[in-house]
């Protein structure tokens, strides 16, 4: 009930931006009702029209306000099916990841520690509701479970003090769990202190976890429907990462590996209500229908496109291109760091990847020139790493 109150008030607010629009549609109705009454009048002779709409003004006019308004409600629900892969849906929500059908993706920290004692797990947190939900006054059973859920996974032994779980497991890593039929899916995006603080989680973080999760659905999933909030926000506080970034760092993770292998036929990124005024709602939308329609991620073992023909929709990624520099492979250094927006569509693209120029270019949709500025920038910086052509 708290979020439904919640998405009533966002698009109240977001109406109120669109009253032009609204008094616009209700005279361009109110035109073609008179039009229509004065074709009858010349056909027919008669003003029956006129006296109908004379005798029932008022009724009228509520209806014609009440259909505009509908009409431009906004259903905070934006869904897009992917092009050349058209049984795969992604779609942006306003709503709480536990509410939407479906498995759902936990963010969770490298221990996977469940303690909600003292906020080390914030009760407001994806993780705090769910075990609230699920597995109040049960938190040994589901620590059992996420346990069954990690067997044969890797983990370092922390010998730190801390006082609570000691295993330590890489950012990536998953542990799935079945309750009241709903299937989770516990996922590693942040480190933490002993004291339940997380350690620099940056957008590398998040690429990593994307990255991982989606190997692991495509390997372990099934192949169900999957919701996934924005994670590495709340308490796990990326940094120099906003939460547009966050959405499209999961619609370019999906894409990328959706061009691989089919993990799902629906992904829901879910934005929770309360964070609405921290997101650019129309600019995702943009973005993702953009991406869906556009976008043309491919594998670095598959052909290198966007070179050969010269159709229309390649054409912008030609350029004089030096021969032995194409030969060369570029990928994700170690280090870390938080770049724009473009920098950071081609670290995401090549976190578990290595890509030739021409093959990031169109991935991203740039031109070869602005592409190759932008590879040298982050070879510069150590972000990616060249790796010459061997004859």
């Amino acid at each position: 009930m708290k979020d439904l109150v919640c998405n009533v008030s966002i698009s109240a607010k977001r109406l109120k931006k669109r009253i032009v629009v609204i008094v616009s549609n209700f005279f361009s109705i109110i035109g073609l009702m008179m039009m229509v009454a004065e074709a009858s009048s010349e056909i027919f002779g008669h003003n029956g029209l006129f006296d109908f709409y004379r005798n029932h003004a008022d009724t009228i006019i509520v209806i014609l306000i009440f259909v505009c308004v509908y009409k431009n409600w906004d259903r905070l629900e934006y869904a897009v099916k992917i092009k050349n892969l058209p049984d795969i849906t992604i779609t942006l929500k306003v709503c709480n990841v536990l509410e939407n059908k479906g498995a759902v993706i936990i963010p969770t920290n490298s221990t996977f520690d469940t303690l909600m004692e003292d906020e080390f797990i914030s009760t407001g947190s994806v993780q705090g509701q769910y075990q609230t939900k699920y597995f109040k006054g049960r938190m040994e059973e589901l620590n059992k479970k996420i346990e069954i859920g990690l067997e044969g996974k890797t983990f370092v032994e922390l010998k730190d003090g801390r006082k609570h779980n000691k295993k330590w497991y890489p950012i990536g890593t998953v542990s799935r769990i079945n309750e009241r039929n709903k299937r989770a899916y516990f996922l590693v995006d942040s480190d933490i202190d002993p004291n339940g603080i997380t350690i620099d989680v940056d957008a590398l973080n998040i690429s990593q976890a994307l990255t991982n999760l989606w190997n692991y659905l495509y390997r372990e999933g099934n192949a169900e429907p999957y919701s996934i909030p924005l994670i590495g926000t709340g308490k796990a506080r990326a940094k120099d990462v906003s939460r547009n970034d966050i959405v499209q760092q999961i619609i370019l993770s999906f894409l990328v590996a959706s061009r691989e292998h089919k993990i799902t036929e629906s992904l829901t990124i879910c934005i929770y209500p309360g964070d609405f005024d921290k997101i650019g709602w129309d600019e995702l939308c943009e973005f993702l229908n953009y991406q869906s329609q556009f976008a043309n991620v491919k594998n670095v073992e598959t052909k290198p496109v966007g070179i050969a023909e010269k159709t229309p929709e390649n054409k912008k990624y030609e350029a004089e291109i030096d021969k032995n520099e194409n030969r060369d492979w570029f990928y994700l250094s170690p280090q870390k760091s938080q770049k724009n927006e473009y920098e950071n569509m081609i670290l995401t693209l090549l976190a578990g990847n290595k890509m030739k120029i021409n093959e990031v270019a169109e991935s991203i949709g740039m031109s070869i020139d602005e592409t190759k500025r932008i590879i040298n920038n982050l070879c510069e910086d150590g972000l990616i790493e060249r790796e010459k052509a061997t004859n």
